[in-house]
C-alpha cells in the first residue's frame, strides 16, 4: 500500500455501516478526493472527534493496494469551525460555498489556491463583523477566476482604452467594452457596469474573502455586479443554483 501525508479541508461527511465514516476533502496536493475512515465514528485515539465539515485536518492516508480508494488512518485537527457552530446564518453561507466547490472539476494546478481560499473563507466567516451582501456570489466568481476563467476587466477589448464612468461586460467573452465601442458591437450577452461596480469586480477577482467589501455601494450597482458575476459563472462553468442545489445547465 502507498502511504500519504497531507493537509485536507473537509467538504462533506457521511456514514456507512455502523461505525465507519467517509469524508470528501480538498487536498492541496491531490485535489478533491474521498477518504474512508474505518471505525471513525468510535475511535477517539486515531481521530479524536475531528471528522467534521469545515475542519482542516493533518491526515495520514493509505492508498489501497488496487489504488481504488483512500483510507484515512489517522487525523489531527489543525483548524475547526469555532464560533461558526453557533451562527446558523454564517454556516448557511459556508455550506453554500462548499456545495459550489463540490460541483466543480478542480484540476491539480488549481487545488492549492482553492485550498488557501477556503482557509481564508473560514477565518472570515468566523471573525468578520459583517459580510458583503454578495458574499456567496463573490466566492463563486473568485473560484471561477482561479480555475482559469479569468476575465479581462481593465481595458476595452475593441480600442484598448481604459473605460470611463461606464463599461459593458460581455460575460460570454470575459471582456469589457467602453461606452463608445459597445454601440458598434452586436453583443447580446452584455451587462452595464458603473465604475464603482467594475472596481468591485476587479477587487474580488484578485483578493481573498477577508478583503471583500461592498459597503457604500448603491443597491442598483450591487444588482448589476451580482448579475454580472452570476451570468459569468453560469455561462463558463455551466452551473446554476436552483431550489437549494447546484445543477448543471
Amino acid at each position: 500500500m502507498i502511504e500519504l501525508h497531507d493537509t485536507c479541508f473537509v467538504l462533506r461527511k457521511g456514514h456507512f455501516r455502523e461505525s465507519d465514516i467517509w469524508l470528501k476533502v480538498l487536498s492541496p496536493s491531490y485535489g478533491v478526493i474521498t477518504l474512508f475512515a474505518f471505525g471513525g465514528a468510535k475511535s477517539k485515539r486515531r481521530f479524536c472527534g475531528c471528522l467534521d465539515v469545515f475542519n482542516t485536518l493533518d491526515c495520514r492516508i493509505t492508498l489501497s493496494s488496487r489504488k481504488k480508494y483512500y483510507i484515512l488512518n489517522e487525523a489531527t485537527l489543525l483548524a475547526g469551525q469555532g464560533s461558526l457552530r453557533n451562527n446558523w446564518r454564517r454556516m448557511g453561507e459556508a455550506f453554500n460555498c462548499l456545495a459550489f466547490l463540490e460541483a466543480l472539476d478542480i484540476d491539480i494546478d488549481s487545488c492549492r489556491q482553492c485550498f488557501n481560499l477556503l482557509e481564508d473563507l473560514r477565518t472570515t466567516l468566523q471573525a468578520a463583523r459583517e459580510l458583503p451582501s454578495l458574499f456567496v456570489l463573490f466566492f463563486r466568481f473568485r473560484i471561477s477566476c482561479l480555475l482559469g476563467y479569468n476575465p479581462e476587466l481593465n481595458i476595452c477589448l475593441s480600442c484598448g482604452a481604459k473605460p470611463g464612468d461606464d463599461a459593458y461586460f460581455a460575460y460570454d467573452e470575459g471582456r469589457i467594452y467602453c461606452s463608445q465601442c459597445q454601440s458598434h458591437q452586436s453583443m447580446t450577452k452584455k451587462i452595464r457596469l458603473s465604475k464603482p461596480g467594475l472596481d468591485l469586480l476587479r477587487e474580488v477577482k484578485q483578493t481573498f474573502p477577508s478583503q471583500w467589501i461592498d459597503t457604500g455601494l448603491m443597491s442598483d450597482i450591487k444588482r448589476s455586479c451580482g448579475l454580472a458575476m452570476d451570468s459569468f459563472v453560469q455561462y463558463h462553468l455551466g452551473i446554476a443554483y436552483s431550489n437549494g442545489y447546484f445543477r448543471r445547465i
